[in-house]
């Protein structure tokens, strides 16, 4: 099961959210992929002009994930 979470980013005023299951940047060649419980990807170009902001729900899925990978239950303050 995936986890899905809001990625939120702005490039300039206005924020835009997508829910998500996974994201990755790409330096090479500037970029932000963003992985959708469809199957789908969306591409950001010029990833470095634009500011992130992930929430509690972000931390939250990082933890089942890590729990998951290790099978042992992680203590964190969220």
């Amino acid at each position: 099961m995936n986890m899905r979470y809001k990625f939120y980013f702005r490039r300039k005023f206005f924020w835009k959210s997508f829910v998500v299951i996974g994201h990755k940047y790409e330096a090479t060649v500037d970029k932000m992929l963003l992985f959708f419980e469809d199957g789908g990807v969306q591409e950001i170009k010029n990833f470095k002009d634009c500011e992130v902001k992930l929430k509690q729900d972000w931390v939250l899925a990082q933890k089942k994930s890590l729990e998951a990978q290790t099978g042992q239950p992680l203590n964190m303050v969220v």
